[in-house]
Order: structure tokens, then sequence, then C-alpha cells
């Protein structure tokens, strides 16, 4: 995926990875939200809260609330093309196709991170919780990476 320019990539690359704690958010639902693209931390937000229904599961629907308390309007699905429980799904939003999904969803639509956002994503698992990419597709582009804890 194409995402961060040479000097960002080389500094999340020696693991000066940074994270912005999810203040606001219920207890224990979201650990990480790294924003990897100059869109910022709100778009990252409002595309994962839009397509985390699409995951039909406890963690989408705790990424979903989570978000929503943070004050976070979710972007409009205009139409869910796949989707595999709790694994990732990919949707029409804003005329584009977006995709939020753990990493066996991407290796799955042939959208490879790149060794930063690979790394936040171990980061995020190591901690115990789930790590979700969210990807603009047509681009294979990282928007970011959120971290999901969810009560099954």
């Amino acid at each position: 995926m194409t995402s961060l320019n040479d000097s960002a990539q080389q500094r999340l690359a020696r693991d000066q990875i940074p994270t912005m704690a999810p203040e606001g958010a219920p207890a224990g639902a979201l650990s990480v939200i790294t924003p990897v693209d100059p869109r910022g931390r709100h778009e990252l937000l409002r595309l994962a809260a839009g397509l985390a229904p699409s995951l039909h599961s406890p963690t989408g629907a705790a990424l979903a609330h989570a978000i929503s308390a943070l004050g976070v309007k979710p972007a409009f699905v205009e139409r869910v093309v796949t989707s595999v429980r709790d694994v990732g799904a990919i949707a029409l939003v804003d005329g584009a196709l977006f995709a939020l999904g753990r990493r066996s969803f991407l290796d799955d639509i042939g959208a490879r991170p790149q060794l930063a956002e690979a790394r936040v994503a171990e980061r995020i698992e190591r901690a115990g919780a789930r790590a979700y990419f969210v990807v603009a597709v047509a681009r294979g582009q990282c928007i970011g990476v959120i971290g999901v804890r969810a009560e099954e």
C-alpha cells in the first residue's frame, strides 16, 4: 500500500509509532487509534464507524459504539460489497470502495500493509486487542489502524 511519505515511513519503522489515546471512548473498547494517512483521525474514525456494523459481530458493534461515544458521525455506507463475520468488509462509501478488516482479510483482497502499518497492528495484537485496518481499496492505501477490545 502507498500511504506514507519516506520520512514518515522511516520514523514509524523505527518503532516511534504515534498512537492516540481514545479519550471519551467506553472503557476498554478502543485501545489504539493510529491514522497513517493525511486525512487524519476523524476520517479514520468516520470510515471505521460506517464500516464496523458490516462485520456482524460483537467486535464490530463495540467499535461502532465506541466511535459514536467520541461524537464522530459514521460514514454513510451506500452498499456493502462483501463481508466476512468479524474479519472484514468492503463497502461503497462516498462513491469509493473502502475496507475495514484484519490482516488476513487484507491478504485475501490483495492489499499489503507497509512495514509501519504492520508494526502498528502487531503492537495492538500483542497488547491483547484486535487490529483492524481501514483501507481505500482502489488505491490500496491504508487510512489507519484501530485497536479494538470486545467482550465475546
